[in-house]
């Protein structure tokens, strides 16, 4: 019931991000990237893949907030106990306030603090389970316009990291401004 409080939120955010775009100038922005997921957990260990979509909008000139919807894209494998496994992420959201500067009149710096959730399917055997894990989530990272309203982002995000089990990726995507 938790998760689906937090969804609901993450919803709201989203939604009252879009709606805000059509007056807000170059205020409201998306990105879409591909996130390469480190998973850890205590015996086992793989990386795995996501495309993550964020919406933000800008405050003021250095912070910002975002919403962010993810989908796993490619399946990570190991083994667990000597026995082989597959992972996948079904999907991620999150709600984040992105405090950021401006380095040069193109390039931007800036951390995320906030809260995210991502459900995995893990199967081993032939037999699956999902679980989700939901907490504290923050990173660093820089945008580089490339030309009016598009940039290329690249950023470093600890999605989950709780007793023993993390989820922690790097995101290469592109940014619109609206």
């Amino acid at each position: 019931m938790k998760a689906l409080k937090t969804l609901a939120l993450a919803a709201i955010a989203i939604a009252s991000v879009s709606a805000s775009a059509q007056t807000a100038g170059n205020s409201t922005y998306a990105e879409v990237g591909y996130t390469s997921i480190g998973y850890t957990e205590p015996g086992a260990s793989t990386n795995m893949g996501a495309v993550r979509l964020m919406i933000g909008k800008e405050f003021s000139q250095n912070v910002a907030v975002e919403g962010m919807l993810g989908f796993g894209a490619a399946k990570g494998s190991g083994t667990f106990a000597g026995l082989p496994y597959d992972i996948k992420t079904n999907t991620m959201y999150g709600i984040y306030v992105k405090p950021k500067t401006m380095l040069t009149p193109e390039l931007e710096v800036f951390g995320r603090l906030g809260f995210a959730s991502s459900n995995v399917t893990a199967a081993v055997l032939g037999v699956s389970a999902d679980g989700t894990n939901s907490g504290i989530s923050y990173g660093l990272g820089a945008s580089y316009t490339v030309a009016k309203n598009v940039a290329i982002n690249l950023d470093y995000m600890s999605y989950y990291d709780k007793d023993g089990v993390s989820g922690k990726g790097a995101t290469l995507g592109v940014g619109f401004k609206f």
